[in-house]
């Protein structure tokens, strides 16, 4: 299935049943700013915006970096027991942590049990498929070894992104996607915010209170 002509179909049709015309010569406004960004102009943008939603953004060097500066924010923010994804290299950084009690999610063990270890985790470490600059949002994928309790449960999440896979819009996330859709994706833009009628916001209920992205370079 072709997405980007589905869409400006389901859109034309739409516009007709409005009595409305919509014209297709011109390319939208966000593709046009995936062209035009340079990677290190996506990446300062994903930082900014993530700290403008009250997350926390940080480069790092090589894996040996990525994993001291998980050692000291683990001790910041006292992230042990830390449950996190069956990933070769999230094991690998995280592999003989001192006085850190880590917990694989491994879809060999019982789903109920290893939805308790990840409530009483104090922290989740998963890798982000995809980082918006726009947005500053996170976009992770949903499977076996990647169960989305870990990036729900825990009071405090650590996700791993690589630089090269942040893109300018939401949009660049669907185009890459092609028709591979997985069956459940994770939007994460920012902690967990909620707010009453009265308006008045709370962090962390339905999730997450504090957000650690590391842009490993």
């Amino acid at each position: 299935m072709d997405h980007p002509d589905a869409r400006r179909r389901f859109l034309s049709r739409l516009s007709e049943r409005l009595g409305k015309s919509r014209g297709e010569s011109a390319p939208p406004e966000g593709e046009a700013r995936e062209e035009k960004l340079t990677e290190e102009e996506r990446i300062s943008r994903f930082l900014r915006n993530l700290s403008l939603l009250g997350g926390r953004g940080i480069r790092v060097q090589g894996r040996e970096a990525l994993r001291r500066q998980l050692m000291e924010d683990i001790d910041r923010e006292g992230g042990s027991p830390l449950v996190l994804w069956k990933d070769p290299l999230l094991e690998e950084v995280t592999a003989d942590l001192p006085g850190v009690e880590r917990i694989l999610w491994d879809s060999g063990r019982d789903s109920a049990a290893q939805v308790r270890d990840a409530a009483r985790a104090a922290a989740g470490l998963v890798r982000a498929e995809w980082g918006v600059a726009s947005t500053g949002s996170l976009v992770l994928r949903s499977g076996n070894d990647r169960g989305r309790s870990v990036s729900l449960l825990p009071p405090v999440l650590f996700a791993v992104l690589r630089r090269q896979d942040v893109v300018s819009e939401t949009r660049g996330v669907w185009a890459r996607l092609g028709e591979k859709v997985p069956a459940c994706i994770n939007w994460i833009t920012g902690p967990s915010r909620s707010a009453d009628i009265e308006g008045d916001l709370s962090i962390g209920v339905h999730g997450p209170y504090r957000v650690v992205v590391y842009l490993l370079e």
